[in-house]
């Protein structure tokens, strides 16, 4: 499968996290796209920022924001994301045909007028706008572009929306409910299994509060899947070395649990989750979710391979690049040169350069993203670190 354009194609962030409501920053995403930068400059508010978007359409919230450290400087004026949305994917999804799997006939025709509505009128673009408070309350409106209705008006979203797009604000749940249908997302957070609460026997637990809740839904989802099983199989023996997997999805006491098994050859014995090092614990979550991404969706991983020894992070690499090459969307970050190394390595050969993005995060004032534009195309890897380099901007890696 050819790579796409990526599920998200462009992301808005204002008053989030280090970003200021007075810079905003938009940042264009690749089918690969990779942030690099030191402990503290600013990554994590890209990643963070994008698993909202994913638990809005795996969960309809946002599950994980925290107003006290996610508003940015604690200042009471909202903060904003809007996901720019291929358009392809947008058009498919406002199909009759495949809004009739989930709505009533009547509802899917109200979706596809009032989408149709939307693109007529003089705020429309492929965005899901995403708006949530000091008080942890949110707003989600589909099809609105972002800067052209707020500009550099300080109004929130949800006072604009209230005057100027009374009809789409009214069914603005159902196009999140066809949106989140039809999109297969799914984010990762490097320590999902090990923040976790523990219960007997080291199974985790997500409660319904958890922000990994809705992770836990897909695994039970795609539990039984040939495919998923296989390709999470192939990932524990390939990168890992694990010949042998046994993987339990199921419930316990009203809570989602998860319990993971691996057959240790040195040992001769099946191994629990709680009994495995801290690499394999960090890598399992990323393993899982590249078996659950599916094509036309996305996949966020944050410090990628930060445990790993070099000849399985190489493997690593190359199946991530495979995963975008399905038709999955990439959005990483990654404290280590040599992955970046393996990662264009790959990429290069199987995707193409105009498949890749490299950003590097430098804080000085505020945060700033500087995107790796060489003036000659790139003939491998060495040579896309030797501009970093020349930039400034390796020395910044942990």
């Amino acid at each position: 499968m050819k790579p796409h354009k990526g599920l998200v194609e462009k992301i808005y962030i204002q008053g989030f996290r280090s970003i200021s409501h007075e810079e905003p920053l938009e940042i264009n995403l690749a089918p690969l796209t990779i942030f690099i930068g030191g402990v503290g400059a600013g990554k994590s508010a890209l990643i963070r920022g994008l698993a909202l978007f994913g638990e809005i359409l795996c969960g309809e919230r946002p599950q994980s924001f925290n107003p006290s450290s996610d508003i940015y400087a604690g200042r009471k004026f909202p903060a904003l994301l809007a996901y720019y949305i291929n358009e392809e994917a947008i058009e498919t999804i406002y199909r009759l045909n495949n809004l009739v799997q989930y709505f009533q006939p009547q509802q899917a025709l109200q979706l596809i007028q009032t989408f149709r509505d939307a693109k007529v009128s003089d705020v429309y673009a492929p965005v899901l706008a995403l708006e949530l408070d000091a008080l942890g309350e949110y707003l989600v409106l589909p099809f609105v572009d972002v800067k052209r209705v707020i500009g550099k008006r300080r109004e929130s979203l949800r006072q604009i929306a209230t005057t100027m797009f009374a009809e789409l604000s009214a069914v603005a749940e159902q196009h999140l409910k066809a949106l989140s249908h039809l999109c297969n997302f799914v984010e990762y957070s490097p320590a999902v299994i090990e923040l976790l609460p523990p219960v007997y026997r080291g199974v985790p637990k997500a409660f319904k509060s958890s922000p990994s809740y809705y992770y836990y839904s897909l695994l039970t989802r795609y539990a039984s899947d040939d495919e998923f099983r296989n390709r999470f199989r192939v990932y524990m023996q390939k990168i890992l070395g694990f010949e042998g997997v046994r993987l339990q999805v199921g419930e316990e006491g009203g809570q989602l649990t998860l319990k993971l098994e691996l057959y240790d050859d040195r040992l001769g014995d099946w191994v629990g989750l709680e009994s495995m090092g801290s690499s394999i614990r960090h890598i399992i979550p990323l393993l899982l979710s590249m078996s659950l991404a599916k094509g036309g969706g996305m996949l966020i991983a944050s410090n990628v391979g930060c445990l790993l020894d070099p000849y399985s992070a190489k493997n690593l690499a190359r199946a991530l690049v495979e995963t975008v090459a399905r038709g999955v969307q990439v959005v990483m970050s990654t404290p280590r040169e040599d992955i970046i190394v393996y990662l264009l390595e790959e990429a290069l050969e199987h995707l193409g350069e105009d498949k890749i993005a490299i950003y590097v995060a430098v804080r000085k004032r505020s945060l700033h993203f500087y995107k790796l534009e060489p003036g000659r195309p790139l003939r491998g890897p060495r040579e896309a670190l030797e501009e970093l380099r020349s930039r400034g901007y390796l020395h910044l890696i942990a």
